[in-house]
């Protein structure tokens, strides 16, 4: 995504320096660009706590069956 990212920069760069964009219209771009950029790194960085806390949640269970499991075992013992 990144490298995307910098192709097109060096388009844009390579735009302004023949003249074809004005060099506000590149700042522009430039700009959405980051605002995107910040974007997909937001949606990122919210997918990776979604994952944490289901590997928390993961774990938790995985304990509560252990848990259960050992009741069940001294249960079966006791009578």
């Amino acid at each position: 995504m990144r490298l995307r990212f910098q192709e097109a920069g060096i388009k844009r760069l390579e735009a302004v320096t023949s003249g074809k964009i004005s060099a506000e219209t590149h700042l522009q771009r430039k700009e959405k660009k980051y605002l995107k950029e910040i974007e997909v790194l937001r949606t990122q960085v919210d997918r990776n706590q979604e994952v944490t806390r289901f590997a928390m949640e993961n774990l938790q269970l995985k304990e509560e069956i252990r848990r259960h499991a050992l009741f069940k075992w001294l249960f079966h013992f006791d009578h």
